[in-house]
């Protein structure tokens, strides 16, 4: 389906339309009457809605309904032909009401594809991914095994990027342990993450006629951010169009070869020495940084960071063995530093990476290492560090 963002996003609540259909204009067109064609979906709206939305076993039920209200809004767009009206900027609560139908006969195929994809990870996710108690202790364990500075020859992600992972669609989600035990911390008033504590916190006393078994994505489907219409709905927030977005877990990226005396990568005019600075402003690191990656099979990966881009991108969430941010002139690295929130990379991995890329020439004279807690310094001050021999990605 073109344009497939906020798929998540329900079609209208009846309240909604009713609201929609008062405030625009209804046109009569003739032999075809278009009120004929509102109608069936104000009626085909009013039967989808009356089917429980948390229970995934009712999906098949909710996407032929939505097949429906899909078919009714194309004949009402066909039966006025030439004279539809597209949108032109925001949809406003005036004029005619073909941009309106237009958008929800958008958000039925989008929704209906959307019900799928959660229908098949709620009958094939792991049990502890869908059960709530099962898998806030999950979460806990891993925020006690993945403090930063706790090194590990290989790096998991870290509870929040493993819950992204978890998510079909991938959805930003940025917390941290609540002091309670029993929820989480929402980083900087992330949606996601609110939406998620609040189903930790109340899935034992579920509101009359819910679904008490319901993993979090099924619970999501009463949430506003997938019940609620921009401009429409009372509980709308402007966060659910601005913050949430699914991370990219398929990416073009740019694979990077060691070789004596530079980093060298693909282009389109040819094998060149890397220069970062080639790369969009990284939302991360200092001017000229990208992110990167060092993975299992010791094979590197450099892209910008930021927009649908994090560092679980480049292997999809897969443990690697060091994650940051890097600065490479003429295919000499200047700069690196542990910064990964989606890894919490520890100083050993980082200086591993450093004595790698050494043994082959691939530091600057000068450069230096950022790293967490302990700010900047030089390449070598990092690598003296760690024990003769201790590095096990030779």
């Amino acid at each position: 389906m073109a344009g497939n963002n906020y798929p998540w996003r329900d079609v209208f609540a009846v309240e909604d339309w009713q609201e929609i259909l008062r405030r625009t204009d209804r046109r009569a067109i003739g032999p075809g009457d278009s009120h004929h064609h509102l109608d069936h979906i104000t009626s085909a709206l009013e039967e989808y809605h009356a089917v429980p939305k948390d229970f995934s076993e009712r999906f098949p039920h909710r996407v032929r309904d939505l097949r429906f209200i899909a078919g009714f809004c194309e004949r009402f767009l066909k039966a006025l032909g030439p004279e539809v009206q597209p949108k032109v900027g925001h949809k406003q609560m005036a004029g005619v009401v073909d941009p309106w139908v237009e958008s929800l006969w958008r958000r039925a195929g989008k929704k209906a594809e959307y019900l799928e994809t959660i229908r098949h990870w709620a009958a094939t996710a792991k049990e502890h991914h869908k059960d709530p108690v099962a898998l806030l202790d999950d979460l806990n364990r891993r925020f006690e095994s993945n403090v930063r500075g706790a090194h590990r020859e290989l790096l998991s992600t870290t509870p929040y990027a493993r819950m992204e992972k978890i998510d079909p669609y991938h959805r930003n989600i940025v917390f941290f342990p609540s002091d309670d035990g029993e929820g989480v911390d929402p980083w900087k008033n992330n949606p996601m993450a609110q939406a998620f504590d609040l189903w930790l916190r109340t899935h034992a006393n579920p509101a009359p006629g819910r679904n008490a078994n319901a993993s979090f994505f099924e619970w999501l489907e009463y949430h506003p951010m997938c019940t609620s219409t921009p401009g429409v709905s009372a509980g709308y927030r402007a966060e659910y169009k601005k913050e949430i977005h699914k991370v990219d877990y398929q990416p073009a990226i740019t694979g990077v070869r060691r070789t004596d005396g530079g980093l060298r990568h693909f282009t389109d005019s040819g094998d060149e020495l890397l220069q970062t600075s080639r790369f969009p402003r990284s939302g991360k690191g200092p001017p000229n940084a990208c992110a990167f990656v060092w993975d299992q099979g010791g094979n590197l990966w450099v892209h910008e960071h930021g927009g649908a881009f994090r560092h679980t991108s480049f292997r999809a969430g897969s443990k690697v063995r060091c994650a940051g941010m890097i600065v490479v002139f003429g295919g000499l690295v200047t700069h690196a530093s542990d910064e990964s929130g989606h890894y919490a990379t520890p100083w050993q991995n980082l200086g591993f990476f450093l004595q790698w890329l050494d043994a082959k020439g691939c530091l600057a004279a000068t450069g230096s290492a950022e790293v967490h807690g302990h700010g900047k310094m030089p390449f070598a001050h990092v690598t003296d560090q760690l024990p003769a021999g201790a590095n096990p990605f030779p």
